[in-house]
């Protein structure tokens, strides 16, 4: 029963130092002793970490990997997917209201959180109101991104559902460079043109990956569509 005192040990310590004052382990041992009642969790802490190479890869893994590490079942697996659903729904909450102008970085935060270590492709869209301020997010596809995966109907029913004016475009690169690809430079050719229509404006098309994000105002792509636009 030796273990009971170092819960306790741990749980004062977050309470008086917060998670500053843990080593990674820690941390995640913490989260599995609301998980196992009754067990020493520090080994299973160090081997998650130890399979994964990091606290951030054990919170991303799949429940299936997370379970293969001995002592680890489904209510610890589950409890760990919550972490990383929690911390999902709360970047988006944190979003709304905010000034899109105003709120890149906390824009491409939630995309990272989101899109960064996702094994496939995720469409989504963030909502902007006629005083540039964030009203929501929508996951519009998963899998492959192109034309034919993202229809412009979808992408804008649900625009027109939240009385959007402008749509920040956004999806990932699980594998390869951010760089867009030139069915991406297409899809959103077609995107912001239909929005022209419809009066609602894409701002913005960000890609995450790996290795960084690429903006398509950034680099000027949007200028060069709202130029060919105008011919």
């Amino acid at each position: 029963m030796h273990y009971l005192g170092h819960r306790k040990r741990l749980l004062d310590k977050f309470n008086k130092a917060g998670i500053d004052a843990f080593h990674d382990y820690e941390i995640v041992e913490l989260l599995l002793t609301y998980a196992i009642p009754r067990r020493d969790c520090k080994v299973m802490a160090k081997e998650l970490l130890k399979k994964f190479g990091s606290l951030q890869r054990v919170i991303d893994a799949p429940k299936s990997d997370l379970m293969e590490v001995g002592g680890v079942g489904e209510r610890c697996a589950a409890l760990i997917k919550l972490v990383r659903a929690i911390a999902e729904r709360y970047r988006a909450y944190e979003l709304k209201g905010r000034e899109y102008l105003t709120s890149t970085d906390q824009i491409l935060k939630f995309l990272e959180l989101n899109l960064r270590d996702k094994t496939y492709e995720i469409f989504l869209t963030i909502m902007i109101d006629s005083n540039l301020r964030i009203i929501g997010q929508e996951e519009i596809a998963r899998g492959t991104i192109d034309q034919s995966a993202v229809y412009p109907r979808n992408v804008f029913a649900a625009a027109l559902k939240a009385n959007a004016m402008g749509l920040v475009l956004a999806h990932n690169h699980p594998d390869g460079p951010v760089k867009p690809s030139e069915d991406d430079v297409l899809l959103t050719r077609d995107l912001y043109f239909a929005g022209k229509l419809l009066g609602i404006e894409v701002y913005d098309h960000i890609i995450i990956g790996k290795g960084g994000h690429y903006s398509f105002r950034k680099d000027g792509l949007m200028e060069k569509m709202e130029a060919e636009y105008q011919k």
